[in-house]
């Protein structure tokens, strides 16, 4: 059997003892974060956090298996009755009663019920959209007048909890013009069921079992490549910047621009960069590669060393 945390145990009972006494989500994760009470990974917990917690048959000591689960592109998402989940009882120590769960849950439902959006489709993307990289949910905003679709999660925790950038709407209309035409939104729904956004394409899934990837188009991405926000210097930690040097070969380089950075590494240029990426990663679409495996770059005096997102690392010695 699994031992519970007994800090941990306590947060999880009163959690539950709040939420079944009429408190919201929202203002339990506030209240949480008030007295300095925070999540495993040291952040504080958001509503949604509150709200799995609640409905997690987990705190009754069960264990459920297959909750999650991998599609044919990879990509990891929760298990909703696509394929069978397993029940295993007595696995922990049971922090909540089974009533205290079924009571939650109805809660949750009912709460649910009475905050129905409005508007549920406010565009044909709306519900479709996912992160190609960490599989979570991609949501659209404005910014001075600008529609723009980010993945949830690296909005509400940052790059290092997911790298993908953003994807404007005007190359999301783009690309799906070149893959199903010009169409109204209702037939756009019935034949594309759902839509993943990387940093190098735009995967559409179709009705049919099909799909069809778009490569992003450069000038939608404002000067960003797969690269982008993953080149670090090896001396000072921080990112490396790309530019044409004033003197000596043409082309651009990678350096360190850090005036406090101790000692500044020699610069690569960005051919050379990539020919090390191709080598290092086995084919020669190293940007796609890069995006899908490396987690970062470091450039260091002496060699470049790759994190890959698996946890290996790859390092290539400069002669």
């Amino acid at each position: 059997m699994f031992r519970i945390i007994p800090e941990q145990g306590e947060v999880v009972k009163r959690v539950f003892a709040m939420y079944l006494a009429g408190e919201s989500a929202y203002g339990i994760a506030k209240c949480l974060k008030q007295e300095g009470v925070f999540g495993q990974e040291g952040s504080p917990m958001c509503d949604s956090t509150i709200k799995d917690m609640v409905t997690n048959p987990a705190y009754t000591g069960t264990m459920v298996l297959q909750k999650w689960y991998f599609t044919e592109a990879h990509v990891r998402k929760h298990n909703k009755g696509e394929l069978p989940s397993y029940h295993v009882e007595g696995m922990y120590e049971p922090l909540v009663s089974t009533e205290e769960l079924r009571r939650a849950i109805e809660i949750r439902e009912k709460r649910a019920g009475e905050m129905k959006n409005a508007h549920p489709v406010l565009t044909r993307f709306s519900g479709l959209m996912k992160c190609g990289n960490c599989g979570g949910g991609v949501s659209r905003r404005t910014t001075n007048g600008t529609k723009a679709w980010r993945c949830n999660t690296s909005e509400r925790k940052g790059m290092t909890a997911c790298d993908v950038h953003k994807v404007f709407e005007e190359e999301l209309e783009a690309a799906a013009r070149h893959v199903v035409g010009e169409i109204d939104d209702a037939e756009f729904r019935q034949t594309v069921r759902q839509i993943f956004v990387h940093d190098d394409r735009i995967v559409f899934h179709f009705a049919d079992g099909k799909e069809k990837a778009v490569p992003r188009k450069r000038e939608y991405l404002n000067g960003l490549d797969g690269f982008s926000g993953k080149l670090f210097c090896g001396t000072c930690g921080k990112s490396l910047k790309r530019k044409a040097a004033k003197t000596g070969p043409k082309g651009r380089f990678l350096f360190c621009q850090n005036p406090q950075c101790p000692s500044h590494p020699k610069k690569l240029s960005e051919a050379d960069f990539r020919r090390v990426a191709s080598k290092m990663l086995g084919t020669s679409d190293c940007e796609s590669a890069f995006v899908e495996s490396v987690r970062r770059a470091v450039l260091s005096d002496n060699d470049v060393t790759f994190e890959l997102k698996d946890g290996k690392v790859k390092t290539w010695q400069r002669k």
